[in-house]
């Protein structure tokens, strides 16, 4: 499929177009998405110190829009690096969601009992929405209605960010966050459910990656012990009616003893009592916390590769398999389920376009 491109959209605060940067102003540019954590982009462009800080004040806190994606990405970077050939300029940012990151939910009290996606709402309106104070309103963003998360969510927002809260409310559904350009006039937030495309339940045409066929090429695999838990200390600090009190309970998930036993602590974001953590079958209420550290500490594979413009499989909304989406591996007649974590499309002037999809197989003790 081809992708190539021969501009990039600039777009002002107010998602107004400023301009564009064509194609032969860049020797680099990486464009990726993500699953449910920001996105991210960095583009090299040709100039010397002048060009440097007039792309300061051209680029700097404005949007990027490719035809490619449906993506929007913020300019948050402006760096000069100066070589005695080819000196460059490299802007770098993330997608438009990290915005959210800029309004604390300060002083904000959660209802008890609500489903998530009206906990949510309440909290978009109230920090940048309907119900915010005037200076905090972010009118060119839109909140696409949520209405399927519809599980109850135990969330201490003190501390927290908007976009803290949205990560935790993706993540506890297991749906993907993305932003969308909504009628060229407004960055929609989305959260959207992902797809089974192994087989597994009957799916036609189950999106199959294999080393034999050349659908993944170029493959890097990679396992590291860096942030691997099988021990999880859940902490509470600071009950409503008493500020100094604390708990801790253990969960274990069949660790093992000496070295291979690797503890970390989680702290969850609920609302409690002193009363309602005094037993340890009281405590046992905390257990899912627990095993949600584990898992998410678990020792995952990380499989990166390119996919060639000849493959089957194509990426995007519209295509064959899209962020988050269930797909299958197959390595040395070996298949396994894996996650699309993230994919990343890349232009250069020597190679022209090229996809990488990152996949993330199910956990493994």
């Amino acid at each position: 499929m081809q992708r190539d491109i021969d501009f990039i959209r600039v777009l002002d605060e107010k998602l107004n177009p400023v301009g564009a940067i064509t194609k032969s102003q860049w020797s680099s540019f990486i464009w990726t998405e993500r699953y449910q954590d920001p996105g991210q982009f960095e583009l090299k462009l040709w100039g010397g110190v002048y060009e440097a800080l007039s792309s300061a004040a051209d680029y700097l806190g404005k949007f990027l829009r490719v035809p490619v994606s449906n993506e929007t990405m913020y300019v948050e970077k402006v760096r000069y690096e100066g070589t005695r050939q080819d000196p460059y300029i490299v802007l770098t940012g993330r997608t438009a969601e990290v915005i959210l990151a800029n309004r604390v939910l300060k002083g904000l009290v959660f209802p008890y009992s609500v489903p998530a996606y009206d906990l949510f709402q309440y909290a978009w309106d109230w920090s940048l929405g309907k119900d915010a104070q005037a200076a905090r309103q972010i009118p060119q963003f839109l909140l696409d209605s949520p209405d399927h998360m519809t599980g109850h969510i135990d969330y201490a927002p003190d501390g927290k960010t908007l976009h803290d809260f949205a990560v935790y409310v993706a993540a506890i559904h297991e749906n993907g966050l993305r932003t969308r350009l909504h009628q060229d006039e407004q960055i929609a937030i989305n959260f959207y459910r992902t797809r089974d495309l192994t087989g597994a339940s009957g799916t036609a045409n189950p999106v199959v990656f294999t080393d034999t066929t050349k659908s993944l090429i170029n493959m890097v695999y990679e396992k590291d012990l860096l942030s691997h838990k099988n021990i999880a200390y859940v902490f509470l600090r600071g009950a409503h009616d008493d500020a100094n009190a604390t708990v801790w309970f253990e969960v274990d998930n069949g660790a093992p003893s000496g070295i291979g036993r690797r503890e970390g602590i989680t702290q969850p974001s609920v609302a409690w009592t002193k009363a309602a953590y005094q037993t340890y079958e009281q405590q046992k209420d905390l257990t899912p916390y627990g095993l949600s550290y584990i898992y998410e500490h678990k020792l995952f594979d990380q499989i990166e590769g390119e996919a060639p413009n000849q493959t089957p499989w194509i990426y995007g909304e519209t295509g064959h398999y899209y962020l988050g989406d269930w797909v299958m591996l197959g390595t040395k007649d070996k298949f396994q389920r894996c996650r699309v974590l993230e994919y990343t499309h890349s232009w250069t002037a020597g190679e022209g376009y090229r996809g990488y999809p990152r996949l993330e197989p199910m956990p493994r003790t």
